[in-house]
């Protein structure tokens, strides 16, 4: 048996130390000794991240769910604070936008019109004319013969926009003195605006009717003037001025002279008025 080489399998081999053991465990698990007490950043940044998430989420409900009012959420309620005034849309904008989408067709995008088709716009004594004349243009429309600049155009008839039987348009009167409020500052043109008050005025004088013609229109003065008042009035009441418009009906029958009286004499009566008669000389 002491013949045997030292190296021979044969021989009993001697029994594994505790660190070798160890260390065949943790190789047998995947698991590396964590000798310089390192961790992985990887869990404790997701972990961060989710936190803020899930805080983040609670304030914005906090704030926004209205308390999970179900009115609040109501496509058909009204607004606890009351509604909002409509903000008023600059006229020239919307006359533009108005313009481009039905006008520009026939008159053009510089209001230069089609020659011996469609009148200009541009320099024209019809838009930059009397404001009830153009008023009652688009309104009611113009049909018939019409002379721009000393040219004439028959060929076609200008419709009607607003909200007239016939209109296949249905402007309001705020769309209306829009457009007109466009073209009369656009295009060259320098006249002063045209408001919804008068657009009104116009159609509540007028009523329902059909289109006006060149020789109608030319019947109302260049100074005619549309207004919430200007439509009640009668004619004998708008031949007046405006100071004979103020007096009384006992006023108005009153002579110039009358007129003419100081106060004391005005405060006088008929009597204390009559100048006495001179007595008769004897001879």
């Amino acid at each position: 048996m002491s013949d045997l080489p030292p190296n021979d399998p044969r021989l009993e081999e001697a029994g594994a130390s505790d660190e070798s053991l160890l260390a065949a465990h943790e190789k047998l698990l995947g698991r590396k000794p964590d000798d310089g007490a390192h961790y992985k950043l990887l869990p404790l940044v997701l972990l961060f991240v989710f936190s803020g998430l899930i805080f983040y989420a609670g304030t914005y409900l906090n704030r926004y769910t209205a308390h999970y009012d179900a009115a609040v959420f109501d496509e058909n309620g009204h607004s606890a604070s009351g509604a909002q005034a409509a903000v008023a849309a600059d006229p020239m904008v919307l006359g533009k936008r108005s313009y481009e989408q039905v006008c520009v067709t026939c008159h053009q995008s510089e209001g230069q019109g089609v020659p011996g088709v469609y009148p200009p716009l541009a320099g024209s004594e019809w838009v930059n004319g009397a404001e009830e004349r153009v008023i009652r243009i688009v309104l009611y429309g113009l049909k018939g013969v019409v002379h721009v600049k000393g040219t004439e155009y028959n060929a076609a008839a200008m419709p009607a926009v607003g909200k007239v039987a016939g209109s296949g348009y249905n402007w309001s009167d705020d769309k209306i003195a829009a457009v007109l409020t466009y073209v009369r500052g656009s295009f060259g043109n320098t006249s002063k605006a045209i408001t919804a008050e008068q657009v009104a005025a116009v159609h509540a004088k007028e009523g329902d009717r059909k289109e006006w013609s060149e020789d109608e229109l030319k019947k109302i003065p260049d100074n005619a003037k549309s207004g919430p008042n200007e439509a009640k009035k009668t004619p004998e009441e708008a031949k007046k001025s405006p100071d004979e418009a103020k007096k009384s009906p006992d006023e108005a029958k009153k002579s110039p002279d009358e007129g003419r009286k100081s106060p004391d004499e005005a405060k006088k009566t008929p009597e204390e008025n009559k100048t006495p008669a001179e007595p008769k000389k004897t001879p």
